[in-house]
């Protein structure tokens, strides 16, 4: 057996700054991106149960020009594909979640939070644990409490 100990260097090594290029329809793309994802997630990782809620984070991608990043910095990001995510908690409400959607609180404002693009996860303050994921999981923590304290903190 030959043991090859090889550093492959990157021409990305070096570089201290990385560029974000715009997306044409960025809001779409990601609500594409996030009817994709939460497919895979139902079907692969939930075996077909779909009361999750997933909220992606990302730069952001609107405009039309490149954006230049710190690489040693993270920036800041927004929730991207909301409103596809809000479509797909209310699409079957009924067979999906066992409520009659008149009983529920009306999340409009908190849908329109998250979904606001002035609205920016401020990374020094993102901390996401199995704190959050308890929370979340014995329904103490809910999508206003994101709203209230502008990111996800155990």
């Amino acid at each position: 057996m030959i043991m090859v100990n090889a550093t492959v260097n990157s021409i990305y090594d070096n570089l201290k700054t990385r560029n974000v290029f715009p997306l044409p329809l960025a809001d779409e793309f990601f609500d594409s991106l996030q009817d994709r994802l939460s497919t895979c997630v139902e079907n692969i990782l939930f075996a077909g149960d779909n009361r999750f809620t997933l909220l992606i984070n990302a730069i952001p991608r609107s405009g039309s020009e490149p954006k230049t990043f710190d690489r040693t910095i993270t920036p800041a990001m927004i929730y991207a594909g909301c409103r596809k995510q809000r479509e797909l908690i209310e699409d079957n409400i009924i067979e999906r979640w066992g409520h009659n959607i008149k009983n529920l609180k009306d999340y409009s404002d908190a849908w329109d939070y998250l979904s606001d693009p002035k609205t920016e996860i401020v990374p020094k303050n993102s901390v996401v644990s199995s704190t959050v994921y308890d929370k979340i999981r014995d329904g103490n923590y809910d999508i206003f409490d994101i709203c209230k304290i502008n990111y996800l903190k155990h």
